[in-house]
């Protein structure tokens, strides 16, 4: 299978390294030192699962590699529009794109531009990050991928995915409801997220600090009460597996967004808790924790973008 990896950050690298690893024809999208660094010394991946070091195709400009048959989409959901776009030389009639990407709409927004009957979702579970240019570190947690179509049951071309995922050491499974496994997913990063980029904290620490926890279960609430107006079939013992989920983190394990936010770079926060405020209003469901965390995140975006763009 040929492969274009668009945005070889923590999610792109890890599993983009493993698909080459196996033998697919992995095409990564990098800039700046991490391309040079991918063209000049390879990807090396530091994983808890075990290191592994390769040569890998690299490139700035997606339309290098040609038309593919799969497109892993993670970039940041700041950069979809424009990525998305930057595919479209990639395509051919039986391309998948495959977006890994926080949130939970940007399926559809990737539809818009490329034609929603090429797009899939996946929500990933894992802690990874670029350690150094060319090196991705996976530190922690679960290294899973849950993947489906956008809407509808399990298809012949995602069991055709599945078969190369797993062939390739990807923990992975199949949805039959996406919408119900991206908010599952959803409303705890969103939470997480934002809670840890206010207190600056570890995601573990955040969430069992008496009186953050309070907060955190009030972002979990007001998420679900969203999910719950758009007619999301949550399970009920949803927030309890959250928790536990939680519990098992290393202690030491940050959501993207605060790491983001230490590096002085831009945030996901309109994907996160801005699409929690934003469907709030639409739908006249209250989310004072949401808003509050909204509009501190979205400051803080705003004076990184300032210093990357005086």
């Amino acid at each position: 299978m040929k492969i274009l990896v668009m945005g070889t950050g923590g999610i792109g690298g890890y599993f983009g390294g493993l698909l080459a690893k196996s033998g697919e024809e992995v095409y990564f999208v990098a800039r700046g030192e991490h391309l040079k660094a991918l063209k000049n010394q390879g990807l090396s991946v530091k994983s808890v699962a075990g290191d592994f070091w390769l040569r890998v195709n690299a490139t700035d400009r997606p339309e290098e590699a040609g038309p593919v048959d799969l497109v892993l989409f993670c970039v940041k959901t700041y950069d979809t529009e424009t990525a998305a776009k930057q595919i479209l030389p990639n395509l051919h009639s039986q391309t998948v794109v495959l977006t890994l990407q926080n949130g939970v709409d940007h399926g559809e927004k990737i539809g818009k531009i490329v034609g929603p009957d090429k797009v899939m979702a996946g929500a990933v579970y894992i802690e990874s990050s670029v350690h150094a240019p060319g090196v991705i570190s996976q530190t922690a947690g679960l290294r899973k991928v849950i993947f489906g179509e956008l809407q509808g049951p399990v298809t012949a071309r995602a069991r055709d995915l599945l078969s190369t995922f797993q062939k390739a050491g990807i923990l992975c499974e199949l949805s039959e409801d996406m919408r119900k496994t991206l908010w599952s997913k959803f409303i705890m990063i969103s939470a997480v997220s934002g809670l840890t980029g206010l207190t600056r904290t570890p995601m573990r620490e955040a969430v069992e600090f008496p009186e953050t926890r309070e907060i955190f279960l009030a972002a979990l609430k007001e998420s679900m009460e969203v999910a719950k107006a758009l007619s999301i079939p949550l399970d009920p013992d949803l927030v309890d597996r959250i928790l536990a989920g939680v519990s098992n983190f290393n202690k030491e394990s940050k959501a993207s967004l605060l790491r983001d936010l230490e590096k002085e770079k831009r945030v996901e926060v309109e994907a996160l808790s801005g699409t929690v405020v934003r469907l709030g209003k639409e739908l006249s469901v209250p989310t004072p924790v949401h808003q509050v965390i909204y509009a501190c995140l979205k400051l803080a975006d705003e004076r990184n973008r300032a210093r990357a763009h005086p």
